[in-house]
C-alpha cells in the first residue's frame, strides 16, 4: 500500500481515498504536481478525466486496469460483475489490494514502474476481469521468479 499511497499524493487524492462516496475526475492542469513530472503510466487518461470515479482507481500503474475499473464502476449496479454490485465493493478491493500474502506487491525501488508491480492470488480472483493479459503474465513471471505459484481462476 505505502507505493499506492505514494502514487496517491502524487495525484492529489490521498486525502479523499478513504471516503468512499468521493468521487472525481482528473483534471491534469490544477494537479498540485504537474503531470509532467508522472511517468507515462501514470499519466491520467481519457476516463480518469472524463468519468467522475472513486481516486483509488487512480493509483493502480497500469492505464488499462483503471480505465476498465473507472468504466464499470460507472454502470448502473445490476450491470457489474457480482462482486462489483457489493455497497462495500470499494472496501473490498482496499482488502484484497492490502492482502498482506496475495495482494498487490511492488518490488524494487521505483514504485512508479508497472513493471514492479505484481497481482496476487487475492486480488485476481476477484478483479481479474479488469486485468489485461499482459498483466497477468508479468505477474506469473515475477511470481515464479520467487516461487509462487501461478494465478488461477477459482473454480466456477
Amino acid at each position: 500500500m505505502k507505493a499506492g499511497f505514494n502514487i496517491a499524493g502524487m495525484l492529489d487524492c490521498t486525502d479523499s481515498i478513504w471516503d468512499l462516496t468521493f468521487l472525481r475526475v482528473l483534471n491534469p492542469s490544477t494537479l498540485t504536481n504537474s503531470t509532467t513530472i508522472l511517468p507515462p503510466n501514470l499519466r491520467p487518461t481519457e476516463a480518469q478525466q472524463r468519468v467522475p470515479h472513486h481516486p483509488i482507481f487512480d493509483i493502480f500503474p497500469w492505464p488499462s486496469v483503471r480505465t476498465k475499473f473507472i468504466f464499470v464502476f460507472s454502470q448502473p449496479v445490476q450491470m457489474r460483475p457480482p462482486i462489483a454490485r457489493d455497497p462495500m465493493a470499494l472496501m473490498q478491493l482496499f482488502y484484497d489490494m492490502d492482502d498482506s500474502s496475495e495482494g498487490l506487491r511492488v518490488s524494487g525501488s521505483d514504485w512508479c514502474s508497472e513493471s514492479n508491480w505484481e497481482i496476487g492470488q487475492a486480488f485476481f480472483k476477484n478483479w481479474w476481469w479488469v486485468l489485461d493479459r499482459e498483466v497477468v503474465d508479468h505477474s506469473n513471471t515475477l511470481r515464479r521468479k520467487r516461487g509462487a505459484d501461478k494465478l488461477l481462476l477459482p473454480p466456477q
